[in-house]
């Protein structure tokens, strides 16, 4: 969309939910030998409900549902997934599992939810990888590749001031969004985000990967590195996107797009199929406000410099092309400046215009 305002709009930080007890966890026995599920098999759940599958939001406002691993002795990979209604709202979810300091501490799948056709899914604060104040921290993982997810807070890699959280989102299909069923809806999509004072980038890693053109993903805000809140909010993000023949799906967001500069934002776009002399949408701001920041990667080439950094996404043999990353696309009418979308421009696009005059390379600020 066109930018009206030229002056960056600061946002505040996250509204403070405060969740209640835990109405359910996954079971997590070492020694049970089914060590996957689905939602609505009654076994898999303990502290639920006349030992029925916990139903979102049922507990009362707030309250948390978690998918964690075991806090001692072995730990194993353990999968469900979810592929019916799980009706009600404002209810905390947490997807943790593998220990920082367990056996499989670098396996996301340790604990792994697959969102399938039929789920719907409604929540409040949706945490995939979750670490916590004391020694050890929480890996996890969500591929959704049909379904609707809606939540007021996605926050993929979340709370590690000192054991590490590390979050996985890979979607290939369905629906991803806020949840305007909420009162204070503030629809944050969060990537690599610490909400604690003194946690690090190093202390979250949070990854988004899209895969293909076929997901519909829309937010109201988009965080890759942490929040602008003085340096303590901070992680490390990093977005994949895997373009195919028919392009990629992008993120919309209607109010900002924020990548710290004191966080770690990471962009990588690799080319599926053939996909050539198109420009590829990333994010869509459909509000008014610009880029807060740049990503400091692209590729694994450094994109400190902000506007006018090229990278080749070699995967199209006989294309050879370089994209130059644009920070001020307008997705709505494909002007190569005046908008406040992130958008790869195939080079000879922007080659032409800068010969023209038409254009000047940006810097960071």
């Amino acid at each position: 969309m066109k930018l009206r305002f030229f002056s960056l709009v600061l946002i505040c930080l996250m509204a403070t939910i405060t969740f209640g007890g835990t109405i359910a966890a996954w079971i997590q026995d070492p020694c049970e030998c089914r060590l996957s599920g689905n939602w609505t098999e009654a076994w898999v759940w303990k502290s639920s409900s006349n030992g029925q599958p916990p139903v979102i939001g049922s507990g009362g406002t707030g309250d948390e549902i978690k998918l964690n691993g075991v806090t001692s002795g072995p730990m194993r990979p353990v999968r469900s997934t979810i592929n019916t209604d799980l009706p009600n709202y404002n209810c905390k979810l947490t997807v943790a599992g593998g220990r920082s300091n367990g056996p499989l501490c670098s396996d996301v799948n340790a604990r792994r939810v697959d969102i399938l056709p039929n789920a719907v899914v409604d929540v409040g604060q949706f945490q995939v990888g979750h670490g916590n104040s004391s020694g050890t921290g929480w890996w996890g993982k969500v591929e959704q590749t049909d379904g609707i997810v809606s939540a007021e807070k996605l926050m993929i890699s979340y709370y590690g001031t000192r054991g590490k959280a590390h979050g996985e989102y890979i979607i290939s299909g369905g629906t991803l969004q806020d949840n305007a069923g909420i009162t204070g809806n503030t629809g944050r999509l969060m990537v690599g985000t610490g909400v604690t004072t003194g946690s690090n980038t190093a202390n979250n890693e949070g990854i988004l990967t899209i895969v293909g053109n076929d997901a519909t993903i829309s937010m109201k805000e988009l965080y890759v590195g942490g929040t602008p809140a003085a340096g303590t909010y901070l992680g490390t993000g990093t977005i994949n996107y895997k373009v195919k023949s028919d392009g990629v799906s992008q993120i919309t967001v209607s109010n900002s797009i924020i990548l710290p500069a004191a966080g770690n934002a990471i962009l990588n776009v690799t080319m599926c199929e053939a996909y050539v002399n198109q420009p590829i949408v990333l994010v869509e701001n459909t509000g008014t406000s610009a880029v807060d920041g740049v990503f400091d990667t692209i590729n694994g080439v450094s994109a400190a410099g902000g506007e006018g950094i090229t990278i080749n996404l070699g995967a199209c043999p006989d294309s050879g092309l370089d994209y130059w990353l644009d920070y001020f696309y307008d997705a709505e009418t494909g002007a190569l400046e005046g908008g406040n979308d992130i958008a790869l421009i195939p080079e000879p696009a922007t080659i032409a215009l800068l010969s023209l005059g038409l254009i000047a390379i940006r810097r960071k600020k």
